[in-house]
């Protein structure tokens, strides 16, 4: 049950006293219910929240298709729908995703894949955030070529270290995840055409 606070209002002080507490009434009830209603009752990554990001947008990110550099680079700040192929990301940063990927594949670290210039940005990073950049040629065959048993393995790992740094990413849904983007990856790769991701 709520709590009713009454004041008696005698001026201009008393009512900005009472917009302040409805004010934070309501903001306490707003962060109840996401407790209670997003977090509880699934991943966030399910539910479209994510920090940093507007709650409810889920297609601020997307792996796509293009056939060269310059085609993905001409997608920073928009969606590449409906023009290429698409995965939507969903909460985690896709950048260190293609890093742990590939660590997890291949049992390089991702300092030393960082260290080489992985993922490689194919434009600047500005003030709003924006950026696009391209999937290793590595990770984009082993995401091609892998055997689903491995890709699942790779999976849960991956959903265990998201899950150790406080991103909810349930292993069935990193399984999912994985198994749509190495079909893209096998799509593109089909088409003689690269992985790219554009952030915005």
């Amino acid at each position: 049950m709520g709590t009713v606070v009454v004041l008696v209002v005698h001026g201009l002080p008393e009512i900005v006293a009472v917009l302040v507490v409805v004010g934070l009434v309501g903001l306490l009830g707003f962060v109840a219910g996401v407790r209670e209603e997003d977090l509880s009752g699934g991943s966030c990554w399910s539910r479209g929240l994510s920090i940093g990001h507007d709650a409810g947008v889920d297609d601020w990110a997307d792996f796509f298709i293009a056939p060269d550099d310059e085609s993905a680079a001409a997608v920073k700040g928009v969606s590449p729908r409906p023009a290429f192929k698409i995965v939507p990301v969903g909460i985690y940063d896709p950048a260190d995703a293609a890093v742990e990927w590939e660590s997890l594949f291949t049992g390089d670290s991702p300092q030393e894949l960082m260290r080489a210039g992985e993922p490689q940005v194919l434009t600047e990073i500005t003030n709003d955030g924006y950026y696009v950049f391209v999937m290793s040629e590595r990770l984009q065959a082993l995401l091609a070529d892998e055997d689903p048993l491995r890709l699942k393995d790779v999976a849960r790992k991956w959903s265990h270290l998201r899950r150790a740094d406080g991103e909810f990413v349930e292993e069935g849904e990193a399984v999912s995840h994985l198994a749509e983007l190495a079909s893209l990856a096998r799509t593109a790769t089909g088409q003689g055409a690269r992985l790219y991701c554009s952030v915005r």
